[in-house]
C-alpha cells in the first residue's frame, strides 16, 4: 500500500476525538492513495453527488476533504473500473455459494470484504475492465461491479470489513466467468436428483414464476392449458401445458419442467437448470450419499447431523403428537413419508387445512364472544434443513385440490389491495412459504394499516374503506363477515429483524401460533419410487374432501361440548390466571390471554377432523396439553426475543444519535446537551453512555467547576 504524508494537514481534525469523515479521514485518504477512486455516498447507498465525471476522473485529496465537510458522517463509494486500477468486484449475496465453493480458492489470493448483510465482495484487477456483469444473478445470486459501477468502500463504510488482504488478484474476464460458473466443474448426474425435481415441481409452478400465463386450471395429469409460447414469436396460444409435460405445436419444443427452464433461460445444462429451480422453489434437490455426509464431489459439503447442533437445539422443544387421531394423525403420517420436515410443521399444515375448510360453518358460542376456527400460524426454523416450504406445499396442495386457487390472497399486497380482495370474497387464505420480504414490506409507510386490517380479519370483524374512485365507482369497499387463515414460514431472524415492540403491544404477534421445534430430527435422503405414495396421496385427498363435503352439506351451527368438557377448560383457565396474577409477568399474561381462546379453536378443529360437532373431554385435554407444553413456550420465547431485539435496536439508534450529535458539534458535548438530543430518560441515558464509554466509542473528560460539582464533557474517540 502506498504511504501518504503523515504530516499533511487534515482540514476538519479538531484533535478531540475520532469523527468519521473528520479526523477519521486518515483511512479515507489511505484508500485514495491505494489507487481507489472515492465518492461520497448516503445511508441509502446512493451517491450524494453527480458522479459520472468520477468514473474517468481521479478524485483529489482536497476534493475528499471538501466532501467530508459538505456531507459529515457520509459513507464512501469505491468507483470500479479503469479509474481505480481496472478494479472489478464480485458481489456474493448468498454467503453459502462463496463459503462452499470459492472461499479456500480466494481468501489466500485476493482482497475479500465481508458485507453487513453477511455476503462477500471479492476484488479483482481485469484489463480491460468489463462493465457490471449480471448474467449470474438469477442462477447463483452473484453479480459484479466493473466499469460504470461502484461498491461501498471497505473499512471506511460501516459494516464493510476486510477479512483477507493479500493484494488484488489479476485475472481475465474469461477466467472470472469460469470461476463464477463454478458449477461447470461438476458432472450433471453428480449433484442433483432429477427424478425428485420432476416428481415435486410441476410445469404450473415454473410458469407462475416466469409469468408466462394463467395455468391455475392445470391441477391433475388429465388437465392441460394452451398458452402463448415463450420460445418463439407465437401469435396465438400454441404451447400445451400439462402438469408434468409441455409441448409447443408451433416451434416443436417439448419436455419436462427441467427442459422448460433450460429453454426459458437459454441454459445448455440440466445442472444449471436444477440450480435455478432450487432457487425458484426455495427447496433443495441435492443428492445425499448415506454414510458419507457428502455428495459425489468432495468440494460440495452436504449438511450432516453435526451441523444441526448448536443454538437451534440448545433446549429440546417438541410437540408429542402421538395422542391425536382422525384426519390430523392420518395427514401427519402421510406428510412424514414425503419429507423429513419437522412433524410439528405437518401438524401446522393439518390445522391450516381444517381451519380453512371450516370457515364460518362452525363456531363456539361464548357469553363474551363468538369463536370461529380461523388460525394465524408462524412456521419458524433454520433455512433448508428444517424443510418449512416443503411441509407447507404438501398442505397447500390439498387445499388447492379441494377449494381451488381462487381463495388465495396475493402474497404481496397493500392495505388497499387487501381490502379490495377481501371485499370481493371475504373467506380467504394467505400462505407465504418465505415471509421475510412480506414482513419487511410491512415496515414501510404505505403498509402502516396492513397489520390493523389483518387483526380485524383475525377477529372476524368487518370494515369498510374508500379506495381510489373510478368512473361509475365511488371507491367504497365493504368487507363483510371476513374469515382469514394465515400460514407464514421464515427463519427466526427475519421475524426478529422486522418486528418491533409495537407489534407486541398491539397484539399482532400474540395472535399467531408459533411452530418452533428445537431438536435433532431424522434426516431423510431422496428416494426413488414416488409412485408408492400415489395411493396414500389419493386417500388423504379423499379424506379431506369428505370433511369439506360434510361441512358444506350440513347446516352452519355452533359446536357442542361433551358433558364436563367445558368445565375442564374453565378449571384450567382459572388456575393459569391465578398463577399469572401472582407472577405479574406481562409477556406471559399477554401470551396466555390469546392462547385461551386458541385452545378452544384447536379442540374444535380436532373434533371437525373426525367430522364431529361435539368437542369431547379428550379434545379439550389434548389442546390444553399442547398449549402448556409447546405453544405457550414458543410464543413467549418469540415475543421476548422480539422485545430484546427491539430494545437493542433502540439502544443502537440512541448511540448513533449521540455519535451524530458529537460529530456535528465539534466532537464534544455535555450531559444536558446529549440528553436533549437523544430525548432519553436519565436512567436509559446512563446505560447508553456507559456502553459507549466501555466500547471506546466516547470518553469522559472533566469540564467546568460549578461549586461542588464538575461538569462532564463527552468526546468522540479516535479509532485506531
Amino acid at each position: 500500500m502506498k504511504q501518504i504524508d503523515k504530516e499533511r494537514p487534515i482540514k476538519l481534525d479538531t484533535g478531540d476525538g475520532y469523527i468519521k469523515g473528520v479526523s477519521g479521514m486518515q483511512a479515507v485518504h489511505e484508500s485514495l492513495d491505494r489507487g481507489w477512486n472515492l465518492i461520497p455516498v448516503g445511508k441509502n447507498k446512493k451517491p450524494l453527488i453527480k458522479w459520472k465525471k468520477y468514473q474517468t476522473t481521479r478524485t483529489t485529496h482536497d476534493q475528499i476533504d471538501r466532501w467530508a465537510e459538505q456531507f459529515p458522517g457520509c459513507s464512501w463509494g469505491l468507483v470500479c473500473g479503469a479509474v481505480s486500477g481496472s478494479l472489478h468486484v464480485v458481489d456474493f449475496d448468498d454467503p453459502e455459494v462463496y463459503e462452499s465453493f470459492l472461499k479456500e480458492k480466494l481468501e489466500k489470493n485476493t482482497l475479500i470484504v465481508k458485507t453487513p448483510s453477511g455476503g462477500y465482495h471479492a476484488y479483482f484487477e481485469i484489463k480491460p475492465c468489463p462493465p457490471n456483469i449480471t448474467d449470474y444473478k438469477e442462477l447463483y445470486n452473484i453479480d459484479t461491479r466493473g466499469e460504470g459501477g461502484y461498491v461501498l468502500a471497505p473499512e471506511i463504510s460501516e459494516g464493510y470489513t476486510i477479512i483477507s488482504d493479500t493484494g488484488v488478484m489479476r485475472i481475465s474476464e474469461e477466467e472470472l466467468r469460469a470461476m463464477i460458473d463454478v458449477w461447470q466443474i461438476i458432472t450433471d448426474d453428480e449433484l442433483f436428483d432429477y427424478d425428485a425435481i420432476k416428481a415435486d415441481v410441476t410445469l404450473p409452478d415454473v410458469i407462475r414464476h416466469y409469468g408466462d400465463g394463467d395455468v391455475s386450471e392445470v391441477r391433475s395429469k388429465n388437465d392441460y392449458k394452451l398458452i402463448v409460447c415463450p420460445f418463439h414469436n407465437d401469435r396465438q396460444p400454441s404451447c400445451a401445458i400439462h402438469l408434468r409435460y409441455f409441448k409447443c405445436h408451433g416451434c416443436g419444443k417439448k419436455g419436462s419442467v427441467i427442459d422448460y427452464v433450460m429453454y426459458r433461460q437459454n441454459i445448455d445444462r440440466p445442472l444449471t437448470a436444477a440450480m435455478a429451480i432450487e432457487r425458484m422453489m426455495n427447496r433443495q434437490y441435492r443428492k445425499i450419499q448415506t454414510g458419507t455426509g457428502k455428495s459425489g464431489n468432495t468440494d460440495i459439503p452436504i449438511p450432516d447431523a453435526s451441523e444441526l447442533n448448536g443454538d437451534w437445539i440448545d433446549e429440546k422443544i417438541s410437540l408429542d403428537l402421538t395422542r391425536i387421531n382422525g384426519f390430523i394423525s392420518e395427514y401427519i403420517e402421510y406428510a412424514s413419508k414425503r419429507t423429513d420436515a419437522y412433524k410439528e410443521y405437518h401438524y401446522a399444515g393439518a390445522l391450516m387445512i381444517l381451519s380453512t375448510m371450516t370457515g364460518r360453518k362452525r363456531w363456539i358460542f361464548l357469553k363474551q364472544t363468538i369463536l370461529y376456527g380461523n388460525l394465524f400460524q408462524f412456521i419458524l426454523g433454520p433455512s433448508t434443513i428444517s424443510r418449512k416450504s416443503v411441509a407447507m406445499d404438501i398442505a397447500e396442495e390439498i387445499l388447492t385440490h379441494i377449494m381451488g386457487s381462487w381463495d388465495y390472497l396475493a402474497q404481496t399486497f397493500s392495505p388497499e389491495a387487501f381490502t379490495e380482495q377481501m371485499a370481493e370474497m371475504s373467506h380467504r387464505v394467505l400462505i407465504v412459504d418465505e415471509a421475510g420480504q412480506l414482513l419487511a414490506n410491512m415496515k414501510k409507510k404505505y403498509m402502516d394499516e396492513a397489520k390493523d386490517l389483518l387483526c380485524k380479519a383475525y377477529d372476524c370483524k368487518g370494515w369498510n374503506r374508500v379506495l381510489t374512485k373510478k368512473k361509475n365507482d365511488n371507491g367504497t369497499r365493504n368487507v363483510v363477515d371476513p374469515y382469514l387463515t394465515i400460514a407464514f414460514a421464515t427463519v427466526p431472524d427475519n421475524l426478529l429483524n422486522n418486528c418491533t415492540q409495537d407489534d407486541v403491544n398491539s397484539g399482532w404477534l400474540a395472535r399467531f401460533l408459533y411452530f418452533v421445534p428445537k431438536y435433532q430430527k431424522e434426516m431423510l435422503p431422496f428416494e426413488l419410487g414416488a409412485d408408492r405414495l400415489v395411493a396414500e396421496r389419493a386417500s388423504i385427498h379423499k379424506k379431506a374432501s369428505e370433511i369439506n363435503e360434510w361441512l358444506m352439506n350440513t347446516p352452519p351451527q355452533p359446536m357442542e361440548f361433551e358433558k364436563g368438557a367445558f368445565e375442564i377448560f374453565q378449571e384450567w383457565q382459572t388456575k393459569h390466571e391465578e398463577s399469572l396474577m401472582k407472577k405479574n409477568d406481562n409477556t406471559n399474561n399477554m401470551v396466555m390471554g390469546r392462547l385461551f381462546p386458541i385452545t378452544l379453536k384447536i379442540a374444535m378443529l380436532h373434533a371437525i377432523g373426525r367430522m364431529c360437532n361435539t368437542i369431547t373431554k379428550d379434545d379439550i385435554i389434548e389442546s390444553m396439553r399442547e398449549v402448556d407444553n409447546f405453544f405457550a413456550i414458543t410464543s413467549a420465547n418469540i415475543i421476548r426475543d422480539v422485545e430484546t431485539a427491539d430494545r437493542a435496536d433502540i439502544v443502537s439508534r440512541k448511540m448513533s444519535t449521540v455519535e451524530r450529535y458529537l460529530k456535528n458539534h465539534g466532537g464534544k458535548a455535555n450531559r444536558r446537551e446529549l440528553l436533549n438530543a437523544t430525548k432519553t430518560k436519565v436512567k436509559e441515558f446512563a446505560e447508553i453512555i456507559q456502553a459507549m464509554v466501555t466500547s471506546g466509542a466516547i470518553r469522559e473528560i472533566a469540564g467546568e467547576n460549578k461549586g461542588k460539582n464538575t461538569t462532564v464533557i463527552y468526546c468522540l474517540q479516535k479509532k485506531s
